[in-house]
């Protein structure tokens, strides 16, 4: 778990015994941040959400009574803003034991405990999961302790930063933060040979470190900690994309056409992060997205949103396609798009972008909106494929590709969700 400031007065390193436990003791301040506020400091806390957590990431742990339930749900609300979706030990987003019907589910995961080989348990460790806990504990508490925007970061613990395949060489040898490989090393970090690593953990299935896009007034740590605060951000695999989200009930189909569409999103709606506003008596929200690809990357295959709501006291999600590259319709039959096929030369680790798009971007209606659900839905965004880290290391270096590990990822973004609430549970 990390901690930001707004100010630069004072920095904490909390520790595992400070955090492990939501016992009244700790009810004064979660976690210590209590106290940073009496000092005038405004702290929040970035939950690590990962699949190694063993089902407690997102795990209900709020007492036995209704009254101590509620009071710990209200402290995760006041100083857990975001959640880690993508780092160097896998993506956090979803399991497919968990969301069988997502195709792009099994993405980059770690799902086994840090120390050994013992498999994770995927309920209570995924970011998806929890965003669908907090909207069941909100109609039971009235709060939602998981109402957490995006964030990446690497984890490498170095101030350094790897996010890109081409540079990224494995954790187990030169890459904290850099460096280059020769044979021996790479047949470490290719889990060929013995890396010195935790018992059972092979290297070859960690990946670059993610990054966090803010959407700030000002390049400055005052504004940019607003921004974290309110949610305005969103994650990506380590391409440096740029995604717009907002989310109201007044955007028509052609909105992203006009110029300076941007500005009317926030007049006329809410952004990534936000809450929805009640719209009037059977009308459905509309969602408003964009997504830009990095310049050094693989274009744009598509732009999903994934939809997080309850029905009769469970939590349910759905995935649904609103824009693809190349012209691909969406069949209305699946409610699918065809995939967007590969260029990558598994012998050379060479790629183009003579398929994909530059640039996404479309208005879309939810069709299964009902009133009386409350929901979360977020952006999704998917390049085209491209060669794997592991891949490009054993090509470079004339070694067997893995078996244990895809040759070809395609690079993601998701943006915080935005969220509504249902008349009746509205405070």
């Amino acid at each position: 778990m990390s901690f930001v400031t707004r100010s630069l007065r004072q920095e904490h390193d909390f520790g595992r015994d400070q955090h492990h436990q939501p016992q009244a003791e700790l009810y004064p301040g979660v976690f210590g941040l209590g106290g940073c506020r009496q000092q005038g400091l405004l702290p929040a806390a970035c939950f690590g959400q990962r699949g190694d957590h063993c089902g407690q990431a997102g795990g209900a742990h709020f007492g036995r009574d209704q009254p101590e339930r509620r009071l710990y749900a209200q402290l995760r609300a006041a100083n857990e803003p975001l959640s880690e979706v993508s780092q160097n030990k896998g993506t956090s987003e979803t399991h497919p034991a968990l969301s069988a019907n997502d195709e792009f589910a099994n993405y980059e995961l770690f799902d086994k405990l840090l120390i050994g080989n013992q498999p994770s348990k995927p309920a209570g460790s995924y970011w998806r999961d929890a965003l669908g806990r907090g909207l069941v504990l909100q109609q039971k508490l009235g709060v939602n302790p998981y109402k957490d925007g995006a964030e990446g970061s690497s984890d490498l613990h170095s101030g350094l930063q790897v996010s890109t395949a081409q540079e990224y060489g494995g954790i187990a040898t030169a890459n904290l933060g850099g460096g280059r490989l020769n044979r021996e090393t790479a047949e470490q970090a290719l889990g060929l040979k013995p890396s010195g690593l935790s018992a059972g953990l092979n290297p070859v299935v960690l990946s670059p470190g993610a990054l966090t896009g803010v959407w700030a007034e000002a390049n400055t740590r005052e504004a940019i900690y607003d921004a974290f605060r309110r949610k305005e951000t969103y994650a990506t695999s380590g391409s440096r994309l740029k995604v717009r989200f907002f989310g109201g009930w007044d955007f028509a189909s052609c909105f992203v056409a006009k110029p300076g569409w941007v500005h009317d999103a926030y007049r006329l709606g809410v952004p990534m992060g936000g809450d929805l506003p009640l719209g009037a008596s059977g009308k459905a929200p509309s969602f408003v997205v964009q997504a830009v690809k990095d310049p050094l990357s693989g274009n744009l295959d598509r732009v999903q949103v994934v939809k997080v709501y309850v029905k009769n006291g469970k939590q349910q999600e759905k995935i649904f396609d609103v824009v693809g590259s190349g012209g691909r319709k969406i069949d209305p039959a699946t409610g699918k798009l065809a995939p967007v096929g590969s260029t990558v030369d598994l012998k050379t680790g060479k790629w183009d972008n003579s398929i994909g798009a530059a640039e996404l971007a479309t208005v879309w209606t939810d069709p299964t909106f009902k009133a009386d659900q409350p929901a979360a839905y977020y952006v999704r965004v998917l390049e085209i494929p491209t060669p794997r880290w592991s891949t490009l290391r054993s090509i470079e270096f004339g070694l067997p590709l893995s078996k244990d590990v895809a040759p070809t990822i395609q690079q993601r973004a998701w943006s915080s969700p935005i969220w509504y609430t249902p008349a009746r549970s509205r405070g």
